[in-house]
């Protein structure tokens, strides 16, 4: 009678939980049975905590369901296919056009445009005019085929194509079509900054970082004779401005770096710049926890611990203040992206492996956190789009 009280206690505070109250635990959930991958952790709740505090807004995070393409409303919590055929069963025995995107897309909002890569063609979505266009067929042109070496990026407004085994690198524009060759000795951009790419030299760690004129000449180094590994550009607006994040290798370890374009000076003091995704002034980020907590046990993989804590931190370079966004280490969060001043995270979840039949872990499984960069409001949404899932 008692455990029933407490399961009722436990739906009514779901129900009548708001956006920016913490998840609770289920009070029989022990530290033992999540390490022995008991599935009865605060993933699997089915219900989403509803958004009451995002005025709705048409701000999508893009990405695949069940092989197609669907969008996820960052304000409201609605997941949506691309495809819009209520009689469409969006797979591949469909002709639905979202069904063999890949895992290569760019969606314009404002233009109603999505670019996606299927295995050998580069496709222009129009939604106003449901119309698709051919931009780009890897076979038809002057490049060879990949030999399993290609590095391929949909980015600064073109397709980039590089295979260094095969010396091949091209980009094609994503509004016209052209293609155009390129040096193979250079590298698919980072960053497009007062009519200069900036970029680190492939290779793992990669050795220098550098920057080329619109038309990928005229090469200018900024850094190298260095082993670089996680190398962001973070407030870079010219040449001589901003600053470079990255990891170098020394004596064993990885030091966290800055490299300041201004100064053209490296420092490696723990007081560096944060590094992570910028909106305004802010710099949002997560870091290591100081005792990661255990999830449970996948069946695959081994354990499961939360290295973050679910914190995120929010760094003012105006101010140069650090505060805590969110914190709740009950969700195991990562692939963060900013969309429309709204920071959105996937966390994870077991699942039943279809194969295996045991616990497995899914980093996209749980759901997804948003979070208003300004204000620090957010939505969990747990995961009740993707049907296929089958949870413990």
């Amino acid at each position: 009678m008692k455990r029933a009280q407490r399961l009722l206690c436990i739906c009514l505070l779901l129900v009548l939980a708001s956006c920016n109250q913490a998840l609770p635990l289920p009070e029989d959930l022990t530290g033992e049975q999540a390490a022995t991958g008991d599935p009865s952790n605060p993933n699997s709740y089915e219900n989403p905590i509803k958004n009451t505090q995002f005025e709705p807004a048409a701000l999508y995070q893009y990405f695949l369901l069940n092989g197609a393409l669907a969008r996820f409303n960052v304000t409201t919590g609605e997941v949506t296919y691309l495809c819009d055929d209520p009689l469409c069963s969006h797979d591949e025995k469909s002709d639905c056009l979202f069904a063999d995107v890949g895992f290569q897309f760019l969606v314009d909002d404002a233009k109603h445009v999505i670019w996606y890569v299927t295995d050998r063609d580069l496709v222009k979505y129009d939604f106003a005019k449901k119309k698709a266009q051919m931009l780009y067929t890897v076979s038809s042109g002057t490049d060879t085929e990949s030999n399993g070496g290609a590095s391929t990026s949909l980015s600064l407004g073109y397709y980039w194509y590089r295979d260094a085994y095969a010396k091949v690198f091209f980009r094609v524009d994503l509004e016209t079509g052209a293609y155009e060759q390129l040096d193979p000795a250079y590298d698919i951009p980072a960053a497009y900054v007062d009519g200069r790419y900036y970029c680190t030299a492939s290779g793992s760690p990669a050795t220098e970082v550098y920057s080329l004129d619109a038309s990928m000449q005229d090469k200018q180094s900024i850094l190298e004779d260095c082993i670089l590994y996680y190398v962001r550009f973070d407030h870079v607006t010219s040449q001589d401005s901003g600053y470079l994040t990255f990891s170098e290798w020394r004596e064993g370890e990885l030091v966290p770096c800055t490299y300041d374009l201004a100064t053209h000076r490296k420092n490696t003091d723990k007081s560096v710049p944060k590094s992570g995704l910028t909106w305004g002034d802010y710099i949002c980020y997560t870091q290591s926890a100081e005792e990661p907590r255990l999830m449970g046990e996948c069946g695959l993989n081994g354990k499961i611990y939360n290295r973050t804590g679910g914190t995120v931190y929010r760094y003012n370079t105006a101010t140069d203040q650090e505060e805590i966004l969110f914190s709740n280490d009950d969700l195991v969060i990562g692939n963060p992206e900013i969309i429309g001043g709204y920071l959105v995270y996937d966390f994870g979840a077991f699942v039943n492996h279809e194969l295996f039949h045991c616990p497995f872990w899914q980093t996209d499984a749980g759901g997804k956190l948003v979070i208003d960069v300004e204000t620090g409001n957010y939505c969990v949404y747990f995961n009740t789009w993707d049907k296929t899932l089958s949870q413990y």
